[in-house]
This record gives structure tokens, sequence and C-alpha cells, in this order.
């Protein structure tokens, strides 16, 4: 692959987004295809941006579970500091 023999990149769209009131987007799927040992890695939009860390999928509905980076800012918002 052009990104290296341990990159995989798996074109795909956002089908759905799950709302959690207030707090907005709490997930969304994607039809991009995951395989086992993709989950942690980043979703990203086509100019690289990172929107959502892959959490799992299920290959029979065809549908794979992202979490999106707004939920974790709580985590790296102190280390900019």
């Amino acid at each position: 692959s052009y990104y290296g023999p341990n990159v995989r990149v798996e074109p795909g769209h956002v089908t759905t987004v799950m709302r959690g009131g207030e707090q907005g987007a709490i997930a969304f799927n994607t039809d991009a295809r995951t395989v086992q040992g993709m989950s942690g890695g980043p979703c990203t939009t086509d100019r690289g941006e990172v929107v959502g860390i892959i959490s799992m999928g299920s290959e029979n509905a065809a549908t794979y579970l992202t979490l999106p980076t707004s939920r974790f800012r709580h985590v790296w918002e102190p280390l900019k500091k």
C-alpha cells in the first residue's frame, strides 16, 4: 500500500448518527468495512481530519460503530495546557 504495509484505508460514509440530547452525537455508524484489529484506530474525513475512533463492527449487519472525538475532549484538552 502507498501508506505502508501496516496501514489499511477503507472508504465509507456515515449512515446513522445516534444523538444523546444535549450531548450531541454520541456515536455514529458507517458503511466503511472494519476488521479485527482496527478498533481504536482513527475514522477520518476525506481531508484527513480525525472525527471518530473506531469501536466495533458487525460484518453480518454491515454496520460499524464509531465514537466521535467530541466524546474524548475531557481526555486531551488538559494535555494541551
